[in-house]
């Protein structure tokens, strides 16, 4: 959904190696231009030209390295955004879970309270051919148990 981040982590990689590299030569051409024995204005301008190349190129490097920790800060935040996420599903599960086991129990709790009282009307129902039913039938009506 996010990317794969392994593949981003290795681009990264692979441009500081190459930055790496990029230095590396930058150097080996300052240190071989300094070295040169030709001595004239035309050496001198050659050897400028070698150092401002040599600039560039670690002016490139420098842009590479810079690249790749901005690859790098990117899989660190997407990284926690998936943390992030993992750990929002999680705790929101876990609340559906526990308001579930609440509504279960408080259902298995009105059923009980229902059985009791329908055992304990049952016990006190009047006997068969009672007046005391009209009295019971006007209870249902009043309480709103009847329809």
């Amino acid at each position: 959904m996010y990317g794969e981040m392994v593949s981003v982590r290795a681009r990264a990689n692979a441009l500081r190696e190459i930055a790496d590299e990029l230095r590396g030569s930058a150097t080996t051409l300052t240190l071989q231009s300094d070295a040169m024995t030709w001595k004239s204005p035309a050496g001198d301008s050659f050897r400028n030209q070698l150092h401002g190349l040599a600039g560039e190129i670690g002016a490139h490097a420098s842009a590479l390295q810079d690249a790749a920790g901005a690859l790098e800060r990117h899989v660190t935040a997407v990284e926690g955004t998936k943390r992030a996420i993992q750990d929002a599903q999680a705790w929101v599960t876990a609340r559906i879970d526990e308001a579930a086991r609440a509504v279960r129990q408080a259902g298995e709790d009105t059923v009980g309270a229902v059985e009791g009282a329908i055992a304990s009307a049952a016990r006190d129902v009047p006997a068969a051919g009672s007046r005391d039913w009209l009295d019971f039938r006007q209870l249902f009506e009043k309480k709103g148990w009847a329809q």
